[in-house]
């Protein structure tokens, strides 16, 4: 319920960040990111004084700063909400391709909680949240790779609008290099000195999973290839391609997953979710290379082909 009331000033937020960056202001990001971090700095000082310490007011606390930096996007851009004509045009012209997108997340956070409910059922809840630690230590790359968007997605909207697709495929070939090289480089640290990193970040009663950081840390390198190929599909505004390429990634996640680790454990589950990575990778760069030769255009709300990089 709590994050329910938050969600719409959290949002709000990471829209200025975005705007920020989509008119080449990364400072006004900065500045909104940081007034997010002080003020959750500061309720969380409150929170540990606090006579008690609730889940809830946890959640309130972390959310104070979405709020802050909400309200604070409007003072910096001149802007505030609205809820006339001129947003019920937005939403209409823009729904068509929203609701493709809502759909591939969907699809992507019900995979996951699939995945996650088979590995407990068939290895148990011990094992399950095995994984969930081990996964937990790839966290930091993850957001890394996801904030990454908030750069990325205005520059490759913007590439695509001046060099069609030619210079779009450019841009995401150097983002995936750039973003599997860092990705890289987490995993190989983690992979080296993982016995170490375990015992210190989660205890040593977890130093029996440490054999499922190889594979995972292969799976987050393959997120490079998923992330730039999906940042092509979304420029573009592919909305129902890349919730195709969703729908056949959960579905592939879930048999190789459920198969793998029925006949060879945890660990079969953990390479599961290294060959799921690997499908979805190719499977995203593959509708996104369909979508190019096709030559979609996204121009006034509308989509129409035309020639290569027209």
């Amino acid at each position: 319920v709590i994050l329910g009331l938050l969600s719409p000033f959290l949002v709000l937020q990471d829209f200025w960040r975005f705007a920020a960056f989509a008119r080449q202001k990364a400072w006004m990001a900065v500045v909104n990111d940081g007034t997010c971090a002080l003020v959750q700095l500061v309720g969380l000082f409150l929170f540990f004084r606090a006579a008690s310490r609730t889940p809830a007011l946890a959640m309130g606390v972390w959310g104070a700063g979405g709020i802050a930096g909400a309200f604070l996007g409007m003072v910096q851009f001149g802007l505030r909400p609205s809820l006339g004509a001129a947003t019920v045009a937005w939403v209409r012209r823009v729904g068509r391709w929203g609701k493709w997108f809502g759909f591939s997340n969907g699809v992507y956070a019900a995979a996951n909680q699939v995945v996650a409910i088979i590995v407990a059922a068939e290895a148990g809840s011990a094992a399950l949240g095995g994984l969930r630690a081990v996964q937990s230590l790839i966290g930091p790359a993850q957001l890394v790779a996801a904030s990454g968007d908030s750069v990325a997605l205005p520059a490759a909207s913007r590439q695509f609008a001046s060099d069609g697709h030619r210079g779009l495929t450019s841009f995401q070939l150097r983002y995936g290099t750039l973003l599997a090289v860092l990705l890289g480089l987490y995993g190989l640290a983690l992979w080296v000195a993982h016995t170490t990193i375990i015992r210190v970040v989660l205890g040593p009663r977890y130093l029996p999973y440490g054999y499922l950081v190889l594979p995972l840390a292969l799976a987050l390198v393959m997120t490079a290839g998923s992330s730039s190929g999906g940042l092509g599909l979304r420029a573009v505004l592919a909305g129902r391609q890349l919730a195709a390429v969703e729908t056949c990634a959960s579905i592939v996640q879930i048999a190789t997953i459920a198969t793998l680790l029925h006949f060879y454990g945890l660990i079969g589950a953990a390479w599961g979710i290294l060959i799921t990575s690997v499908f979805h990778s190719t499977a995203v760069w593959w509708m996104y290379l369909v979508v190019a030769r096709s030559g979609l255009r996204r121009v006034e709300g509308t989509e129409h082909a035309e020639p290569f990089g027209g």
